[in-house]
């Protein structure tokens, strides 16, 4: 049995896990092998990120203790089992079983980041209220927490891939655009559901929750703009065209000289 499939979230966390059930752990390790220049984790990338796992071993389990006793969850259990107990095994390990590891690590880390995210907010809103400069909050952001976060989303990238890899096979005739982090990262908002039924559903996936892209209101501005610029310059043409005609079917007289 997988690791990842035996973890029970706790009962506050459970809605704000955000996985992809189309992505499997098969198709996960399978890109995250990739040792390719636009690798996710190269081979030695994924070396330091175990090393990290277990730098901050004590602290995780630690923390995750507290969660399971706020819920009903094993994160502990999880943690303690997954992160690796010496670094014997960071150095001797191959490519798939340093793979392995870090996808087992993918759905645990992921529901320990929505507690550390929470925890963090609570202590911003305290400093907001000591009134101190937000610009200082930040710099104040708990190690661990930046970790944990980094490393949920280069896993969320990864099942960005698996979907876009598969698309692309499926429609190899359709090239599909490459979203920034900024559009990676936005969130589902209900004021901007498409006003067009026919748009409110994805063509490849059938999810009914989309939204009109925040670009497209640059080119309908675009497209405005064109449309007025067109309309003012065909009623010019119309009327150049009405005065031409009108002047070919006018019979002047005749000069008498």
């Amino acid at each position: 049995m997988k690791q990842a499939d035996t973890i029970t979230p706790p009962f506050f966390l459970a809605n704000n896990v955000n996985s992809n059930a189309s992505v499997t752990d098969a198709d996960r390790t399978k890109l995250l092998l990739d040792s390719s220049k636009n690798a996710i984790y190269k081979l030695d990338e994924k070396k330091r990120l175990l090393q990290h796992f277990i730098t901050f071993r004590t602290d995780i389990v630690a923390i995750s203790r507290v969660v399971d006793e706020e819920g009903e969850s094993n994160l502990e259990e999880m943690f303690d089992k997954t992160i690796p107990s010496k670094a014997a095994f960071i150095s001797k390990g191959n490519n798939s079983e340093l793979a392995k590891k870090i996808i087992d690590l993918h759905i645990p880390s992921r529901l320990l980041l929505s507690h550390l995210l929470q925890n963090e907010k609570k202590k911003l809103d305290a400093v907001a209220r000591l009134r101190q400069k937000s610009k200082e909050a930040k710099q104040k952001r708990d190690s661990l927490t930046v970790f944990i976060e980094d490393f949920v989303k280069k896993m969320e990238r990864l099942d960005e891939l698996v979907l876009l890899k598969r698309q692309s096979s499926q429609f190899p005739n359709i090239k599909f655009p490459t979203l920034s982090t900024v559009q990676r990262e936005r969130k589902y908002d209900e004021k901007r559901i498409p006003k067009n039924s026919g748009h409110c559903i994805c063509l490849f996936c059938g999810h009914p929750s989309i939204n009109e892209p925040i670009e497209n209101e640059a080119v309908v501005e675009f497209n405005t703009k064109v449309d007025e610029i067109y309309t003012q310059k065909l009623s010019v043409w119309t009327s150049f065209l009405s005065a031409k005609e009108k002047n070919e079917n006018t019979v002047f007289p005749k000069l008498i000289i």
